[in-house]
């Protein structure tokens, strides 16, 4: 379903009264969708609302910790289902001593560089008995915490790979956070190594972790930042196995399909990526695909390869049609 916000933005929808939650509900029902998607800022006694309406009628809830409740009282909630992004994590992990408390965005940010390790292992702890699954989306943060000028570095370089003039032109237009960061003096490096170190926390603790990165919403080539992320994954602590059980048998099982794909079994959906050499001992062997099967159709390196370079044609065109040139 659509993202369940502060406000009645598309894609958003708004919840911050009974009324929305009704309407949520009364459209999640009509649609037939699979689950709520909860964003980042409805208000607390509307998503209260919606946990008790999700739980009576067995709808799964997704979604982030939002900034208006409690990490605690995401854990506890019966409905919820999956957790996405560790930023919430990072909030709650804040040294008691941290200057930041109080501060608006983005003096707020200064939390990043504030870290009680302690903290950590506390809230993974509690992550791991709530019986939940977490996302972390680690390299979808990992450009916050280059500079105005590494941003702008990375844009450029991705700008030549298969990604459209309208993706490039959202991530273009985040550069302005960087800006904010650098005037205040922010340590840039820790908007990545705090949810890195909360990350670590969790994979020694066993929380249960399921592999996504939000592109393209942030920079980084749809596709291989799975692959970067499960190599973040397993620097910071997990198996390569558990690694490549977090983009597999872990999904299916935290959206509640683990008898229809998720594993190498018979009756399963025949969906499955041939590798080369063996992931489980060097996560880098989930780059070496010869062969995908998509419910059961058997696509070779070849017939990867020529998808590939027609992705890249397509996005090509779209950035030649919105160049200054094209208008000339």
């Amino acid at each position: 379903g659509p993202l369940l916000s502060g406000v009645d933005l598309p894609p958003a929808k708004a919840l911050q009264s009974p009324d929305d939650v009704a309407a949520v509900v009364a459209e999640h029902e009509r649609v037939g969708y699979d689950a709520f998607k909860v964003h980042s800022s409805p208000a607390p006694s509307a998503l209260r609302l919606l946990f008790r309406g999700a739980e009576d009628r067995g709808i799964p809830v997704y979604g982030h910790v939002p900034f208006t409740v409690p990490v605690s009282q995401i854990l506890a909630e019966p409905a919820v289902r999956t957790v996405e992004h560790l930023s919430a994590f990072v909030g709650a992990g804040v040294r008691e001593d941290s200057a930041s408390r109080g501060k608006r965005w983005p003096e707020l940010m200064r939390m990043y560089a504030e870290q009680d390790p302690e903290k950590h292992a506390d809230l993974a702890a509690s992550a791991k008995r709530s019986g939940k699954w977490f996302c972390p989306t680690l390299v979808a943060v990992r450009g916050d915490a280059l500079s105005p000028a590494g941003f702008g570095e990375l844009i450029g370089e991705l700008s030549s790979r298969p990604v459209s003039a309208r993706v490039l032109a959202n991530w273009r237009g985040g550069g302005y956070e960087r800006q904010a960061y650098a005037r205040i003096g922010l340590d840039l490096p820790s908007l990545y190594q705090a949810p890195c170190d909360v990350f670590a926390a969790f994979a020694r603790a066993g929380v249960p972790i399921i592999a996504g990165t939000d592109s393209p919403a942030r920079p980084g080539v749809a596709g291989e930042t799975l692959h970067e992320e499960l190599g973040e994954y397993v620097r910071l602590g997990m198996t390569p196995l558990a690694a490549v059980r977090a983009a597999t048998a872990n999904v299916a099982e935290a959206v509640g399909q683990s008898d229809e794909f998720g594993r190498v079994a018979e009756g399963l959906r025949a969906d499955a990526v041939l590798l080369d050499a063996d992931p489980t001992r060097s996560i880098t062997a989930t780059r070496g695909i010869e062969a995908v099967l998509l419910r059961g159709r058997l696509l070779r390196r070849a017939d990867l390869d020529r998808l590939l370079a027609e992705a890249a044609a397509i996005a090509e065109r779209t950035r030649e049609k919105t160049s200054p040139a094209a208008g000339d």
